[in-house]
């Protein structure tokens, strides 16, 4: 994958049959806790997965989930945010306390280049 933004439509080269996984990935997330416990997995980056899984290929499913961690675990959602941004080629539908949140949280624990990732966001 490519980790930088001016080749994010590079990201975007999805195949339409992953889409067929779509049941498979709604059974991970309903044992998302066990996964994580049991296999020690790292939750932004399993739940990032998931994410740009589902910013593709379920898009309702994925505004749940991202409203679902916002009210669970807000600042690994944040993180989740920008470390992925360049993988989610849906925008994030979310109301201004999301928004304002997560840029008081950018503001709070990162540096100005991140800051600027957080504000492509707004910009949706």
């Amino acid at each position: 994958m490519n980790l930088n933004p001016k080749d994010k439509e590079k990201n975007m080269n999805r195949k339409a049959s992953l889409k067929d996984f779509t049941s498979i990935i709604h059974e991970i997330i309903s044992e998302t806790d066990k996964f994580i416990e049991n296999n020690n997995y790292d939750k932004i980056e399993f739940y990032g997965i998931i994410l740009c899984y589902l910013n593709f290929y379920d898009y309702k499913n994925f505004s749940l989930m991202i409203e679902e961690l916002f009210n669970k675990i807000s600042e690994n959602l944040y993180e989740i945010l920008l470390i992925y941004n360049v993988h989610f080629k849906n925008q994030i539908n979310q109301n201004s306390d999301f928004f304002n949140k997560f840029i008081k949280y950018i503001i709070e624990n990162k540096e100005f280049p991140i800051f600027k990732i957080g504000l492509n966001y707004i910009k949706d």
